[in-house]
């Protein structure tokens, strides 16, 4: 396997020592790994730079000075740039890993070019640039969730300006990339989830790495002997690069900390020196509470080992960060860490178990924080020991190192995969879908949001619509050969066959079963399913079929395709996104029911993404309330199937009764949540009777404003049964669709785990709402959102 790491710099800057460091781990793995950058700084002979004449580099220094010191952020054009695409390390690589490659170093134009090499390409992000209009760290601006426009880091008002030029360049070539997004901080994939150019990309977190060998605990007094530092007394370490300039490090509030520690820790103050690196002197220590001891800009790592093992406390006061490799450094020394609670900052702190984090821009919190490790020796040592285990079980060369050669793996074996599709193309009927794939290189398979396009496009051109649409036209539709492209699609798709997987394995060990897996396209859900329970009976039923099924199961003696159905004659059943497609899911959900024996099981998922035509926006409503409304025709609520589908449990017939009762709550949830209605306050009432019929007795409300208040307002006077227990404000904590999905859920927040239901009122925010909810262990399924 042979892998090339693009980087503008090999050890100069945070994001070039991440890329370098993940170099030296793959090749200790004795993986063929090298780097290729702009500026080589060190001697490792796995470090290449490209042939090309140093005047066109400092032909862009200006512009790159321009744009990264004019603004109060870092900001990159990505117009400057050279063409590496013919040098022959990257035409022999198998995989192209990129990082950070600004600095003129690679411009968009240069990722076009790398494109027509037809490879898989990872993008390691260690900023926010690769899906902004230009800053490195949108400064809590949320343009890039749009299409940027009106930067407020460019002080402009204009729509179409520069940043909505780079935004627009970035799209028109990104979407041609064969990328796989890594972050190394769950908060940067969160935000690249977030972002307009990112939202459908395949976004993976695997942190940075370094040497745990040289970064490692070093006897105190012996490093400080050798930085002649003093024995006796408290050190408190910061620094980064251009550490006492960078706003961004939080330098002021690291001074603005030690301040108000002097002033409240008198003990302190013949007691305690600060120790900085990455500076040589500043004027604003010039009146500073204690001794400064600079030790200028460390290139080398062992030398940081020593001043991390010198010091008692690291304080990273950053206002953004992603996984800042000092602070991975500190702990690995052994040294615990003050920071604030931002960015990767949590992935790696656990609060008051291995360090501090403390409250955003809270000088007064920072400073509690310092006091609160330095005030206790044994307290000191049984927070270095745990920062080092940290470290070791999850950042160490070995850790990281599999993990992405895990990755490239499953990237060159998808890329294997690939080689199918001359064979796929061959199987279909060339001239009717001529003109939806034709524009796809047989030699590169395309990606699961090409084909949705493709089948949208199919779904325009018959002239079918979402909401006035007839069984005739779904026909017309599911009987085109797009389907057959689809489902052959499916069986070389990682994810999708990861899925079908999932539900798969449900059958493991279990024998003698009559199971109908419905709407299998072309059997593949049936073959993995056929593989785990050899002995049981598959039915495959389908209403329109393509004569590609009989090949694709052939070998498989137990299984059937049939045309007619069973009453009450399965064990199990299988239905595998049918309900978005169908004009009645409440009559097909009966209509499964009886087919299945009494406590028969059936398994289900579905999909309803707004962006698939094809997903009836009639049904849309299914994905919030679909156990709800099943369960009033005949099954038990439903099980979590291995995180992927669901299981329900046949405990009664249907009678005509529980077909109207279902319809009733049908219709209810339909205007609850319908999908074109962007006026959730119409529909306020109706889901306060959904919450009520469904006898909750205790609420509480994440609201939004107006839209919170009047859910809170609706609930109290519609029943006294019902008690709003507790009561959120977005306002009260001055949270927004910016900042919230940065911040850690107030400790109130776990009362949640008190109440029958959880309403999110709440328009801005929701998503990481709900996540962070989720991530506290509180059910899915106590969950409700009015605003979808």
């Amino acid at each position: 396997m042979k892998i090339v790491h693009i980087s503008s710099s090999d050890i100069q800057g945070g994001a070039a020592r991440a890329a370098y460091r993940l170099n030296q781990a793959l090749n200790r793995l004795d993986i063929d790994s090298r780097m290729f950058v702009r500026t080589k700084k060190g001697d490792d002979l796995t470090v290449s730079f490209p042939n090309t004449s140093k005047s066109i580099y400092d032909n862009s220094i200006p512009s790159l000075n321009f744009y990264l010191e004019r603004y109060p952020v870092p900001f990159s054009t990505g117009r400057e740039g050279v063409d590496i695409s013919n040098d022959s390390l990257i035409k022999d690589a198998e995989i192209i890993n990129l990082h950070w490659i600004n600095g003129d170093f690679l411009s968009l134009k240069s990722l076009n070019k790398l494109e027509r090499l037809n490879k898989p390409i990872v993008w390691t992000l260690h900023d926010m640039w690769p899906f902004t209009g230009g800053c490195h760290y949108s400064n809590f601006c949320d343009r890039y969730q749009e299409k940027c426009g009106r930067c407020p880091i460019l002080k402009s008002d204009q729509e179409e300006d520069l940043t909505r030029k780079v935004w627009l360049k970035k799209h028109e070539i990104f979407n041609k990339l064969d990328l796989t997004i890594v972050t190394p901080s769950k908060w940067l994939a969160e935000s690249a989830r977030e972002s307009s150019l990112f939202s459908d990309s395949e976004i993976k977190v695997i942190p940075n790495t370094l040497d745990t060998g040289i970064f490692k605990p070093i006897d105190k007094k012996v490093a400080r002997m050798i930085l002649n530092l003093p024995m006796d007394k408290h050190l408190v370490l910061f620094g980064a690069v251009k550490a006492t300039k960078d706003k961004r490090k939080g330098f002021t509030y690291l001074k603005e900390a030690l301040e108000k520690l002097s002033f409240r820790r008198k003990d302190f103050n013949n007691n305690l020196e600060l120790l900085v690196f990455g500076a040589s002197s500043s004027e604003e220590m010039e009146s500073f509470p204690y001794k400064v001891n600079f030790m200028g800009t460390l290139k080398d790592d062992y030398t940081l080992a020593l001043c991390y093992s010198a010091a008692d406390v690291f304080i990273a006061p950053s206002l953004e960060d992603n996984l800042p490799n000092t602070v991975m450094e500190s702990m690995a020394c052994g040294t615990p860490v003050v920071a604030f609670n931002i960015g990767g900052m949590p992935d790696m702190l656990e609060h008051k178990k291995n360090g501090y984090l403390a409250e955003y821009k809270s000088a007064e919190d920072l400073a509690e924080g310092i006091g609160w490790i330095l005030k206790d020796e044994r307290r000191l040592k049984v927070l270095g020991k745990e920062t080092r285990e940290k470290v070791i079980n999850n950042y160490s060369f070995r850790i990281v190192g599999k993990k992405y050669l895990n990755l490239y793996e499953e990237l060159l074996t998808r890329d294997i995969e690939v080689k199918k599709w001359s064979e796929v193309y061959g199987l279909l009927k060339w001239n009717n879908l001529k003109k939806y794939v034709g524009y796809f290189d047989i030699n590169k398979a395309p990606n699961i949001k090409d084909v949705r396009q493709i089948m949208n496009q199919v779904w325009y051109d018959i002239g079918l619509e979402t909401e006035n649409i007839s069984e005739e036209d779904l026909d017309i539709f599911q009987s085109h050969p797009i389907w057959l492209f689809y489902s052959l699609f499916i069986e070389t798709e990682p994810t999708s066959m990861y899925h079908i997987n999932l539900i798969a394995d449900y059958f493991k060990d279990k024998k003698n079963l009559n199971i109908l897996v419905y709407n299998d396209s072309i059997g593949t859900v049936a073959k993995e399913i056929a593989k785990r329970t050899p002995s049981s009976n598959i039915d495959i039923y389908k209403s329109n079929i393509f004569d590609y099924i009989f090949e694709n199961i052939k070998g498989y003696q137990n299984i059937s395709f049939v045309n007619t159905l069973k009453d009450n004659y399965y064990d199990v059943l299988v239905s595998n996104n049918i309900f978005e497609y169908v004009k009645d899911p409440v009559q097909l959900a009966a209509r499964l029911n009886g087919l299945l024996k009494k406590e028969g099981v059936l398994i289900s998922d579905w999909d309803f993404d707004s962006d698939i035509a094809f997903n009836l926006t009639g049904n849309f409503h299914f994905k919030y309330t679909f156990e709800n409304i099943v369960s009033t025709l005949g099954f038990s609520k439903n099980q979590d199937l291995l995180n992927y589908g669901y299981r329900f449990i046949k405990e009664n017939d249907v009678s005509q009764k529980d077909l109207d009762q279902a319809y009733k709550k049908e219709d209810r949830s339909k205007r609850m949540y319908s999908f074109n209605e962007k006026n959730s306050f119409i529909f306020a009432d109706q889901f306060i009777d959904f919450i009520l019929e469904d006898n909750n007795k205790r609420v509480a409300i994440f609201g939004s404003g107006e839209l919170g208040k009047l859910v809170f307002n609706l609930i109290q006077e519609a029943s006294e049964n019902v008690a709003v227990e507790y009561f959120f404000d977005n306002d009260k904590f001055k949270w927004n669709r910016s900042l919230f999905g940065k911040m850690v859920l107030k400790p109130e927040l776990e009362l949640c785990n008190k109440v029958d239901k959880i309403i999110i009122a709440s328009i801005y925010g929701k998503d990481a709402i709900k996540e962070q909810l989720l991530g506290m262990g509180i059910d899915e399924r106590k969950v409700l959102t009015i605003y979808e």
